[in-house]
């Protein structure tokens, strides 16, 4: 196992030798001055409701769905769910409303 990583590694390090940067397409879509720029923020929810190790699966996934959300961390021995949104798409009231629709009450 140990002997794969080290080639695995070898190999990706001899992959990025030759790269090189490439100038930017003119047909590239840059953001206009008009275009909101992302506020992310993070939230951490009590979830009350987790009781097994599947149920932060659940969470995770329902907040997931949600437009906005970059990332949502569960963790079963905390009963919590920390999730990182951007704040001009989302916010704490849908992710509170998500979880509810999962079927655990959460708080912030």
């Amino acid at each position: 196992m140990k002997k794969r990583l080290i080639i695995l590694t070898g190999l990706l390090a001899f992959s990025f030798m030759g790269m090189t940067t490439v100038p930017a397409s003119p047909l590239l879509k840059l953001p206009t001055k008009n275009a909101q720029s992302s506020v992310l923020k993070t939230a951490m929810l009590e979830v009350p409701g987790i009781t097994c190790p599947i149920c932060p699966i659940t969470v995770r996934k329902a907040l997931e769905k949600i437009q906005g959300v970059h990332k949502a961390t569960a963790r079963f021995n905390a009963k919590t769910v920390t999730v990182i949104f951007d704040s001009n798409i989302t916010s704490i009231e849908t992710l509170i409303q998500a979880t509810k629709n999962a079927g655990y009450d959460s708080s912030l």
